[in-house]
């Protein structure tokens, strides 16, 4: 099964990343991450942030920004708001919540034991909070995933079970 969620693959990677950033500073976070830091922050503007951080000569664990920015980049496809002023702990819970499904849920799982069956029933609960809104307002987010499976006819039920598997997939 794997412990490490939807970014499980990327995970010693990113690590490698963080280290050679953090252990050679400015110039080997800008080789790494060369031009397209400043073409991403235009979309992203946590990307700014970081390389003002980075610039500043602040030290910057990149494996939490990638998570959290894992979590923002599902749930503006979920078409998710997180409540005003909780964005960072939303997306970071949803990064999270994908990480204990995928730890519970891996590729070849065809069992589960009760204990892991109330995970996966309570991280779907926990994301169905979460797609809600999306869920009642598909006006909001016309082209998200939560809103084309709400103007397909699925229930809120079906459409929260979808969204658990989505964040496990990706």
């Amino acid at each position: 099964a794997g412990d490490g969620g939807a970014l499980h693959a990327l995970a010693r990677p990113l690590q490698a990343i963080a280290d050679r950033c953090r252990a050679e500073g400015l110039i080997e976070t800008e080789r790494l991450l060369g031009s397209r830091a400043k073409l991403l922050a235009r979309y992203e503007p946590s990307l700014a942030s970081l390389e003002r951080r980075l610039e500043d000569g602040e030290t910057v664990d990149l494996v939490p920004f990638i998570q959290e920015l894992s979590g923002r980049v599902a749930c503006h496809i979920l078409g998710i708001d997180p409540p005003d002023g909780d964005d960072g702990a939303v997306y970071r819970q949803v990064f999270d919540l994908g990480q204990r499904l995928t730890s519970v849920l891996g590729v070849g799982t065809t069992h589960l034991a009760p204990k892991e069956q109330a995970v996966v029933r309570e991280c779907t609960r926990q994301l169905g909070v979460y797609a809600r809104t999306a869920f009642e307002h598909p006006e909001l987010h016309p082209n998200s995933v939560v809103s084309r499976l709400h103007g397909m006819g699925l229930t809120f039920g079906q459409t929260r079970s979808l969204v658990a598997v989505l964040i496990v997939v990706g």
